[in-house]
């Protein structure tokens, strides 16, 4: 879920507005056509800041189950012990 969750906002947010707006001009590397109009771009820093967010928020999820799995992880070695 959470990878068709991303894919659909790559494709469907972020990529317009990269394609439309940042110029490639090397392997990860990429510079606005025109940064004036890009720093003024709501929609452009809008997009950003989801697609941040998103990221973000599954890294939370992440570091949350991780802490479940540890616990549970405790709770079964210690029914373990006692046998």
């Amino acid at each position: 879920m959470e990878s068709e969750h991303i894919e659909a906002m790559k494709y469907s947010l972020l990529l317009p507005q990269l394609i439309s707006k940042v110029k490639n001009i090397g392997y990860r590397e990429s510079k606005p056509l025109d940064l004036n109009t890009l720093m003024d771009d709501n929609t452009f820093r809008e997009t950003i800041i989801i697609y941040i967010n998103t990221q973000k928020g599954f890294i939370s999820l992440y570091k949350y189950l991780q802490q479940l799995q540890l616990e549970l992880i405790q709770l079964i070695e210690k029914e373990i012990d006692k046998k």
